[in-house]
């Protein structure tokens, strides 16, 4: 039998932690933010001629309420509906091909924060579409930062424990980084949320069922960067990670509990040079990691062929990789320099899963150049203003997919000061990973699926893994982006976005069923004699052609409560200085806004069978989830000095599934769904100003789901199907998470 009390180990663990950071004497603090009313800013600029979007302050960094380098990053992506991929970064003006040197690193060691505009990163030898954010460090830094956290949902039954310590070390150009992270969640039983189980289902089998695993995770990170010679610098990074999940997937025919229990182990190292030869920048990136896997399942009923009383898997994963980037200008135009990149890449990627070993070898070699065409300030076809257009182009073999070809074509426009407009086009390959080839074959019972023939729920085996038949996704897509600054004295930004995507060969897990799913893969379904359904093969194929285009809009304001002033001098042009006075900021309010339309969404399975709609009522799960017409995301915060609130909203239109049950049309209907989050904090010297071991702490709460909200999903007998429950949509419910953080 399964504890009945998941609370009392990460309650301890919490506290361990919190004591911890605590009784650390106060002599080890070395840093305090300043606060001073003068500050010298010297240096040149990251991006000359480039206008950036957005400069972010340390102090700004504070309104946040957040922890790490990392946690900001992911929030800045947000507000703009972007993801990590969409952005390249630097450091200190030197560029970072993986965050992992510095994702860790405590928000403390940030001097500010600055977003380019997309076209931006060609000259740093990226691609052109992509934004860049430079992350400016303080030179000097020494930072002792523990936080320990418990979460617990409201409608009981599951807690969640995590805390990390990191030690940060800057004495520019030099910097090192040492992180230790740990978590905990328990095991949340089907019994805990009152799921409905099937008629012919052994009583209290909700008790040998997890909606969620328990979880223990432990990491470590080290990273040191540092200069070598006048004109290069080096980063080196490596990370230990050890996870492991437990599972409960109900009862074997002798009445025994089915559990599956999988870890997972990697080590990765990343090495980064990056230098100048002349007018030439020069980026090395090199990694290795490897990771390791193991699965154990007990005993599985109806699994053909039988393995017998249980299933183990494991794999060894092995990934090296090393590009090369070499970035200048070629050519003096009457607009600007014309600027030519050349790329090369090859990288190995390897799975040994004990009975078969799958290695995958890739080769690359690419150019691109960017032509200023109009130039305002250089008075070149100054009533354009400024436009710029670029040419990217790769080719690479791929073992065992052959070549590979990709090329980008783009355009930057900036009319007038307060418009930015940018498009590309992009056509290519892409190659499926080595997991998706080759991960070994994984039987999990107990999987709870809707049979659309006999029209009810079945506890089935799924079988999950690689698919080694998998083809290469082709893919041709056209973006339109628009920023717009309406007013230099209002801090509005209003931005678009619009995407039509044409992909081929693309590759998706094997939807939920439906007649057209069986008709086509009667293989993947596997029956007893009584047509029950007992087995589906959910590994990874490729369907013929996807397309889909959506608009993307949002509205962007940040306003100072009380506007600064300054300033007593600007910079020269021999020293590049600049004397700066600020009145402290008190205050800041932000509100975000962005709305998702999708316009088209179709899909072809294969030859022969009509496209279908994802956005109508025939839809089926593309990736296993369905697709929503429009989607909401709205954020307001305020933030003062050692206090901040910040409300964010989710809003997902209906959507549809499409099954059918016996000769009739069964169509699920998923309701809207809106659910809010509130973030809050405070720091500890504003709670009791005299109390010393509360000095550079901070206590945060966390509300998810803040109206335990769950989507409703109906068929057209408007019944709840039972794999659609609403414990399955969202397990936990509403959360809420206190946090305490504390710097030295």
């Amino acid at each position: 039998m399964p504890p009945t009390n998941y609370y009392p180990s990460a309650v301890r663990a919490y506290f361990v932690l919190l004591l911890c950071t605590a009784s650390v004497p106060l002599e080890a603090q070395t840093t305090v933010p300043q606060t001073s009313e003068e500050i010298i800013v010297s240096g040149q600029r990251t991006m000359p001629g480039v206008r950036p979007d957005r400069v972010i302050t340390r102090e700004e960094v504070a309104f946040y309420g957040l922890g790490t380098i990392g946690e900001l990053l992911d929030e800045l992506a947000n507000e703009r509906g972007k993801t990590r991929d969409d952005v390249v970064y630097l450091v200190d003006g030197q560029r970072v091909t993986n965050l992992g040197d510095i994702e860790a690193y405590p928000v403390e060691a940030i001097e500010s924060v600055t977003l380019f505009p997309a076209g931006s990163a060609f000259p740093i030898g990226a691609p052109a579409n992509q934004k860049v954010v430079n992350i400016s460090l303080k030179p000097q830094l020494r930072a002792l930062v523990g936080r320990a956290s418990l979460g617990f949902a409201t409608d009981g039954g599951f807690a969640s424990g995590n805390g990390d310590v990191s030690v940060t070390d800057i004495t520019r150009p030099r910097r090192i980084n040492l992180v230790a992270r740990w978590r905990r969640d328990d095991a949340l039983l089907e019994s805990e949320r009152g799921v409905m189980q099937a008629q012919d289902a052994p009583p209290g089998l909700g008790r040998f069922r997890t909606l969620r695993p328990a979880l223990d995770e432990f990491e470590l990170r080290a990273s040191v960067a540092d200069r070598i010679g006048a004109d290069w610098n080096i980063s080196v990074a490596a990370r230990l990670f050890d996870g492991d999940t437990r599972s409960f997937l109900g009862l074997s025919p002798a009445n025994g509990r089915i559990d599956q229990r999988s870890r997972f182990t990697s080590s990765n190292l990343d090495l980064q040079l990056n230098g100048q030869v002349a007018n030439w920048l020069i980026a090395f990136n090199s990694s290795y990691g490897v990771g390791r896997r193991r699965t154990l399942t007990g005993s599985i009923p109806d699994l053909v062929p039988p393995p017998g009383d249980s299933v183990r898997t494991r794999s060894l994963s092995r990934r090296a990789s090393a590009d090369i980037s070499i970035t200048g200008s070629v050519l003096e135009l009457p607009a600007g320099p014309l600027s030519l990149t050349l790329r090369g890449r090859v990288a190995r990627d390897a799975i040994d899963a004990g009975n078969s070993d799958f290695v995958q070898t890739t080769r690359e070699a690419g150019a691109g150049i960017q032509i200023p065409i109009a130039r305002a300030a250089a008075g070149v076809l100054q009533p354009l203003g400024d436009l710029t257009v670029g040419v990217e182009w790769s080719r690479g073999r791929t073992s065992r997919v052959g070549s590979i070809t990709n090329a980008t074509y783009s355009v930057q426009w900036q009319p007038v000061v307060w418009l930015r407009l940018s498009g590309s086009i992009d056509t290519g390959r892409t190659p499926p990973g080595v997991e998706l080839l080759s991960a070994p074959l994984l039987a999990t019972p107990g999987v709870r699926y809707l049979d659309p023939v006999q029209g009810v729920a079945a506890d089935v085996v799924a079988l999950s893994g690689g698919n080694p038949a998998l083809d290469a996704q082709r893919g041709n897509n056209h973006r339109l982006s628009l920023e717009l600054t309406p007013s230099v004295s209002l801090p509005l930004t209003i931005t678009a976005d619009y995407l039509n995507a044409r992909d081929r060969d693309i590759i998706t897990a094997l939807p939920p069923a439906n007649s057209l799913l069986l008709l086509i893969f009667p293989d993947r379904f596997l029956r007893d004699t009584s047509g029950r359904l007992t087995q589906v093969d959910t590994r990874p194929l490729n369907f013929a052609r996807q397309s889909e285009e959506q608009l993307r809009y949002g509205f962007e304001l940040n306003i100072p409560l009380v506007e600064r002033t300054a300033s007593a001098g600007a910079p020269t042009a021999t020293s590049g200085s600049a004397v700066i006075k600020r009145a402290p900021s008190p205050g800041r309010l932000q509100f975000n806004l962005s709305h998702v339309i999708r316009l088209k969404s179709n899909i072809l399975i294969g030859p022969g069978f009509d496209a279908v709609d994802l956005l109508s009522p025939n839809a089926f799960g593309l990736s296993g989830t369905e697709r929503p017409r429009h989607e909401f995301d709205v954020t307001i915060g305020y933030a003062e000095r050692g206090l901040g609130v910040r409300l964010t909203g989710q809003h997902k239109s209906r959507s549809f599934l499409n099954l059918i049950d016996g000769n009739a049309s069964n169509t699920l209907r998923f309701s809207p769904l809106t659910t809010y989050s509130l973030r809050t904090f405070i720091e500890g010297q504003r709670l009791i100003p005299t109390a010393a071991w509360l000095q550079g702490s901070r206590l945060s709460l966390f509300v998810s789901n803040l109206t335990n909200a769950r989507q409703i999903v109906r068929d057209s007998s408007g019944n709840i199907p039972l794999p659609y429950q609403p414990a399955y949509r969202d397990p936990t419910g509403r959360m809420i998470q206190l946090e305490f953080r504390r710097s030295f």
